[in-house]
């Protein structure tokens, strides 16, 4: 069963936050704080949108580095104890599955670690392309609207029916 995000906001504070739980040892916070040259444009959509990106990064950190790693370690640990052993064979089943192993595991962290690059720089993206759309709203310019700033408040209108459709 997928978890849903669990969004609060606090107008006052200008403060949203998302906690992803997928488990007991396996979960993401993401926090967003309104800026104070912003304060005019405050939003809650925009808010939750940032926190449930900085939530995705939190929780593909904590499973690179609490799930992944420490298995790589293991692994590799083990490896290197069956290597020194005089009746080691690198051509066994057990050798070349463990490598195979250390191999996976090693090409998921490089993936995770893509995913998480992915993220940030969309959320950077989102965040300049609201900046810009501010500043078009505060000098009344509604002259040059563009296609990605329909994308940009559609991906707001999605995360804040989920907020909604959660409360």
């Amino acid at each position: 069963m997928k978890k849903q995000p669990i969004y609060e906001w606090d107008e006052k504070a200008g403060l949203a936050t998302c906690c992803i739980w997928l488990d007991d040892f396996l979960h993401g916070y993401g926090i967003a704080q309104c800026a104070e040259k912003d304060r005019d444009m405050i939003s809650e959509r925009t808010g939750s949108q940032i926190a449930k990106m900085r939530a995705q990064i939190d929780i593909l950190q904590n499973y690179k580095n609490r799930e992944l790693r420490p298995g790589l370690k293991a692994l590799v640990h083990l490896k290197g104890t069956m290597q020194i052993s005089t009746r080691y064979n690198p051509d066994s089943y057990e050798a070349k599955r463990l490598d195979k192993e250390i191999k996976n595991i090693k090409e998921e962290i490089v993936a995770i670690q893509s995913q998480i690059n992915s993220i940030k720089k969309q959320l950077q993206e989102y965040i300049r392309l609201k900046g810009i759309m501010f500043e078009r709203i505060r000098n009344n310019d509604h002259e040059g609207y563009k296609d990605t700033d329909t994308e940009t408040l559609m991906k707001d209108i999605e995360v804040f029916e989920q907020y909604v459709d959660e409360s």
